[in-house]
């Protein structure tokens, strides 16, 4: 259908998973992907596998190697992008760290801090990055994928609810802040 010709989308973690299915999901509709992913050869694999799969939609994938919780190298992925694509219109914030759960008694401070730094400061600064680009265009979408297990309280995973609802919050936030913008 070609419905994102033309558009650039950027996919933390796109190197498997939800990621990934999204990136493919962006690609066959003609959109050129940065596949964002800290992992090189899940990352490579995703990007060659874009590229094999979807050429005739016009998509173009390209593998930038991303640890969101770490702000110079989300720069350096918006960076990439621009220099290779000219633009970014789409930034889906997916990436999350995976492990850590334990009793809310069991908690510890280091497993909460890295899913507050992925799901929650990654995707502060990844926005931070693209607004710019995105407000000059006069359009962007921002898509961060949040959770419903902060809404239900699911046991074991304190961290990773946390830091989702953060997420949600920025993320409305934001549409009430950059709407005006187009974004």
């Amino acid at each position: 259908m070609n419905r994102l010709e033309g558009r650039v989308a950027i996919v933390t973690g796109a190197g498997g998973g939800i990621g990934l299915g999204v990136a493919r999901a962006l690609a066959a509709e003609g959109a050129k992907i940065v596949v964002a992913n800290r992992n090189k050869a899940s990352g490579e694999a995703a990007a060659s596998g874009i590229d094999r799969d979807f050429a005739d939609s016009g998509a173009r994938a390209f593998y930038v190697q991303t640890d969101v919780s770490n702000q110079e190298s989300v720069y350096s992925m918006v960076s990439a992008c621009s220099r290779e694509f000219g633009r970014a219109d789409i930034l889906v914030n997916n990436a999350t760290p995976t492990g850590g759960t334990a009793r809310l008694e069991h908690m510890t401070t280091e497993v909460i801090d890295e899913h507050l730094r992925v799901n929650y400061i990654g995707a502060f600064w990844a926005m931070q990055a693209v607004f710019p680009i995105m407000k000059a265009a006069g359009w962007g979408r921002v898509i961060t994928m949040c959770s419903l297990n902060g809404i239900n309280a699911h046991r074991y995973t304190t961290m990773y609810n946390a830091s989702k609802e953060a997420a949600h919050a920025l993320a409305r936030t934001a549409a009430v802040e950059w709407g005006r913008y187009g974004i």
